[in-house]
């Protein structure tokens, strides 16, 4: 029987999907109202799963007709006052495949499943101007999501997988995953990722052993002489990519830790 059914907790949801999905389990939601630069006003929606993996949007009500792509990792860690703390990593995602700024935020969650605004800061890429970090101030918290929030961490059905993903940084720094899928829902990978300077990391499958997916997620064991696992998992409309590391003193394989868009823009389009 197809189920299509949506519950949502303030604290913890499942989402099900129509399609053989992996169930993708919602384990906080935020909505953040702030601050940058000391007046430009700033609206964060994130939800976390759990997988670590964080989406939702930004929007910057004085400058941008809509939100833009959230996408990245959290992380939660105990004080020693008792409450536990969240560490959400993000990254911005232009529907060009730019990744044009990146977060750090610090949440303190309350007994009672709300959170509290600790810190955050917002670092905005650009070549042609530099770099420019900037704190969050005067920010806000609350469990419920504005009305202009769209859910992005929703796992793709297997039709919803596309052929290629990439983001780019500065117009130079960029990575890909291309995809060749086989009859039988097999398929072969390749990803390559250039996050700084002139450091590139790449994985493949091989040749006699294809990828599978579980739900949404590929898992692909052994994908260098370190015995690293390398996952990838499929939204909607990105890709999250990391190795998941076998820890050892011995240990020295790189790691590829990506977010990736659905490509659908022209693919000779260059970067700002």
């Amino acid at each position: 029987m197809i189920m299509k059914k949506f519950v949502f907790l303030l604290i913890g949801c499942i989402f099900t999907i129509s399609g053989m999905l992996a169930q993708a389990i919602v384990v906080d939601q935020v909505y953040i109202s702030g601050y940058f630069n000391d007046s430009w006003p700033i609206e964060l929606a994130i939800q976390t799963e759990g997988n670590h993996i964080a989406a939702g949007q930004v929007y910057y009500t004085e400058s941008d007709s809509h939100p833009i792509l959230l996408v990245g990792w959290w992380e939660d860690y105990p004080s020693d006052d008792e409450f536990t703390y969240h560490n959400i990593r993000l990254f911005e995602l232009q529907e060009s495949g730019i990744i044009s700024g990146s977060y750090i935020i610090h949440l303190k969650k309350q007994k009672n499943g709300h959170f509290q605004f600790s810190d955050g800061q917002r670092t905005y890429l650009s070549m042609e101007e530099g770099d420019e970090e900037s704190p969050i101030i005067n920010a806000t918290c609350s469990n419920k999501m504005p009305e202009w929030f769209q859910p992005t961490l929703v796992p793709a059905a297997p039709h919803e997988i596309g052929e290629s993903y990439e983001y780019r940084v500065h117009g130079t720094n960029s990575g890909f995953l291309d995809i060749g899928f086989n009859d039988d829902g097999s398929f072969s990978f390749n990803v390559g990722d250039n996050p700084v300077g002139e450091s590139f990391f790449e994985a493949a499958n091989d040749v006699d052993r294809p990828a599978t997916l579980v739900g949404n997620v590929m898992e692909y064991l052994n994908s260098n002489y370190c015995n690293d696992t390398l996952r990838a998992s499929f939204y909607r409309d990105f890709v999250v990519i990391e190795t998941l590391q076998v820890p050892g003193a011995d240990h020295d394989c790189y790691s590829i830790n990506a977010v990736m868009l659905k490509k659908s823009h022209d693919e000779d389009e260059e970067g700002y």
